[in-house]
């Protein structure tokens, strides 16, 4: 691996903000590492040029998240669960060419499925096929969802080191053995820490945050401080990385109305995004 290693969190196909975050932190596209944490699909409209933008990277470990598996049951089996489409899977669907308009919660029927113009590269098909469930470096495990402390992760079921949340739960009280750092996606810091409002005005692109004891103190129609408008958009949770013990959180809510965020594995200094809106179904 190269001098330079950086982790980023779930772009869930946020384009324009992985461009932002790999120019903010001088990310060498031919000298540099990048550990993908997985969840590189759905949620935002651009997945394609998300894949297109890493592609260009010499040096990168693609870690497969639970979106990215559902992209890729898709491509070899044909599978279009509601759960998928209606949770981002329409978005990346329409980014290839395709006509989809999702449900209205989880399980619902999607509105349309029109899956006939959707025509996803050979190279894209290829680099989602690359993907690891995990990977190991220098002492430091990168998995998407979690793992169990107690058990060697090489024998551990792909399913559960996607989805797992109570990695989180466990590193709260325990250090967790054999590793120096533990580096996870998957659950979004917004979910963790709750007690945060996120800001960003829509006339200057100011933001702003705030920590309150309970959503009451959300009352009052929000100022951005720098130019006086009202056009606010707002978000709830905490959108910055979170080290717990010696696991840390990277997934900052990018996908939906939080930040994605980049980090150097040797320094744990990162860099964010603006504050994302959350894209419109």
């Amino acid at each position: 691996m190269k001098e330079n290693i950086y982790v980023i969190g779930d772009i869930h196909g946020r384009y324009k903000a992985l461009k932002e975050v790999l120019n903010k932190s001088k990310f060498d596209r031919k000298n540099d590492t990048l550990i993908v944490m997985g969840d590189i699909v759905d949620g935002g409209y651009n997945t394609s040029k998300v894949i297109d933008e890493l592609l260009k990277i010499k040096s990168l470990v693609f870690i497969k998240g639970n979106h990215d598996n559902w992209m890729i049951n898709y491509i070899f089996k044909g599978h279009k669960s509601n759960e998928w489409i209606n949770q981002g899977g329409a978005n990346t669907l329409n980014s290839y060419g395709g006509k989809v308009v999702p449900g209205s919660s989880i399980n619902t029927l999607p509105v349309m499925v029109d899956v006939n113009g959707v025509k996803v590269p050979r190279k894209h098909i290829e680099f989602l096929g690359r993907g690891l469930y995990y990977f190991e470096f220098d002492n430091m495990l990168f998995v998407h969802g979690g793992f169990d402390p107690n058990k060697p992760i090489e024998t551990q079921d792909p399913h559960f080191l996607m989805w797992d949340r109570t990695l989180i739960k466990y590193a709260e009280n325990n250090n967790i053995e054999k590793y120096d750092k533990v580096f996870i996606g998957h659950t979004s810091t917004q979910m963790i820490e709750r007690e945060w409002i996120n800001y960003i005005c829509r006339d200057c692109e100011q933001e702003w945050e705030k920590k309150v004891k309970s959503y009451r103190d959300m009352r009052g129609e929000p100022v951005c401080p720098k130019c006086n408008s009202k056009d606010i958009f707002q978000s709830l949770g905490c959108t910055k990385p979170l080290k717990i013990g010696n696991l840390f959180c990277l997934d900052t809510g990018g996908g939906w109305n939080g930040k994605l965020t980049i980090m150097n594995i040797k320094t744990e200094e990162y860099w964010q995004s603006k504050l994302q809106e959350e894209p419109i179904k």
